[in-house]
């Protein structure tokens, strides 16, 4: 692809990484976009459009958990980035229904909690 052809020639660019990653997401490939994310932030660990992204590709995943610290970082970076492009009511709504299939599942129920605004 054109991003592998850009990090050939500049292997140490966040934004080429980012840019692979958020191809990988819309190709629905989780993993290797999550790969290309965590790759963009160990060059640039304050690159916001990528922790930010690397937070969908692993809830996508369904590692909520992992998710759900990957967006606490992001929001750490940029929180006015991260407000402006999270759906909290969507995304509430898709994890009490993901809840409903695992009640027991430990991570769902602590970012549910977070989601709700309990602690």
């Amino acid at each position: 692809t054109v991003f592998l052809k850009a990090i050939a020639s500049d292997p140490v660019s966040s934004i080429t990484y980012n840019n692979l990653g958020a191809a990988y997401l819309r190709l629905k490939e989780y993993v290797k976009a999550e790969e290309a994310f965590s790759k963009a932030l160990a060059i640039d660990p304050g690159f916001i459009k990528a922790a930010y992204n690397l937070s969908v590709s692993l809830y996508r995943q369904k590692k909520y958990y992992a998710a759900y610290k990957a967006y606490q970082k992001a929001k750490k970076i940029d929180a006015a980035y991260v407000k402006k492009r999270f759906n909290e009511s969507h995304a509430r709504e898709e994890l009490q229904e993901e809840l409903k299939k695992d009640p027991n599942n430990e991570s769902l129920q602590t970012m549910v909690k977070g989601a709700d605004g309990e602690k």
